[in-house]
Order: C-alpha cells, then sequence, then structure tokens
C-alpha cells in the first residue's frame, strides 16, 4: 500500500490508540490525530493535502457534514472513513449523505474497527489525478525557407 496521508479526528483516548495501531498494522505511517475539529481543522491547515480524513459522522450532523464540504471544497483531504460507535445504518445514511455533499466517502467501520474492513477501504481509495503539466505552444514560425545566398559557405572569407 502506498504512503497514505491520513488524519484521523477521535475524540476518545482509546478508540483514537486503537484505530492508529490499526492503521500502522496496515501498513500506514503518516497519521495525524486529533480529538476535536478544531485541531484538526488547524493540522490540515498547515499541512499538505491528506488523502484521508477517518471521523466519526451522524445522518443528522449537518454542523460536521457542512464542515467536512467545505474542507473538501478547499482540497484539504480528498476522502473519508466514517468511524462510529452508531448502528450499521446510521453510519451507511451517514456515508451516503457525505457521498451526496460532493465528498468521496470510501465508506464505514464500527469502533472498534476490523482490521480487514479498514484494510478493503484503504485499498479502495483513488488518488486524485496528478495535474498534467502546462502544454507550451511552439511560437508560430513561417514556413521553412532555404538560407539566403549570403550565409552560403562559398560567401564567407577564407
Amino acid at each position: 500500500m502506498r504512503a497514505l496521508k491520513i488524519l484521523l479526528l477521535e475524540h476518545n483516548p482509546y478508540q483514537l490508540l486503537a484505530m492508529h495501531q490499526q492503521l500502522n498494522a496496515c501498513g500506514i505511517y503518516q497519521v495525524m490525530t486529533a480529538d476535536h475539529t478544531a485541531q484538526a481543522a488547524d493540522l490540515m491547515e498547515r499541512r499538505s493535502s491528506l488523502d484521508i480524513l477517518i471521523c466519526d459522522l451522524l445522518p443528522d450532523d449537518e454542523a460536521r457534514l457542512a464542515w467536512l464540504r467545505q474542507l473538501n471544497e478547499q482540497r484539504a483531504f480528498y476522502a473519508l472513513i466514517v468511524h462510529g460507535n452508531s448502528h450499521r445504518a446510521q453510519l451507511e445514511q451517514a456515508t451516503l449523505r457525505a457521498g451526496q455533499a460532493g465528498i468521496q466517502a470510501l465508506g464505514f467501520v464500527q469502533k472498534p474497527a476490523s482490521p480487514l474492513a479498514l484494510r478493503r477501504l484503504l485499498e479502495s481509495y483513488k488518488p486524485p489525478p496528478l495535474p498534467l503539466p502546462a502544454v507550451i505552444e511552439p511560437p508560430p514560425y513561417g514556413e521553412l525557407q532555404s538560407p539566403s545566398a549570403s550565409l552560403c559557405l562559398r560567401n564567407f572569407p577564407r
């Protein structure tokens, strides 16, 4: 698995540690952690774009969804994994709502995360395409012309 940059937003220290260890077990070592949204926003502002943000999201949490939509529009992260204690149906609904908001939602995992389920979500991540280099057009030239007679070698002094 390539070197993913992940931000884990989790307020429960035990769950944060457990998920961090799960990510390390999947071969992911570039993991930043935050225990509240202000700290997460600060980390994303100071760092380059993240690949994946892992956080709790409920289907009726309009404030968090708006925050995630804003961060996604700023390209602070490219994909989301919903991670929570809620029932499976609620997590699935929250993931669908994130997708409808224009966020690349990879899916969800219930706490504590199953290593296999987490690995599958991480492997499903499609990184954004690299920007193409700007095409530089050559300056327009007229038709090819033969060199003038004055430039011919026979006209140069010996």
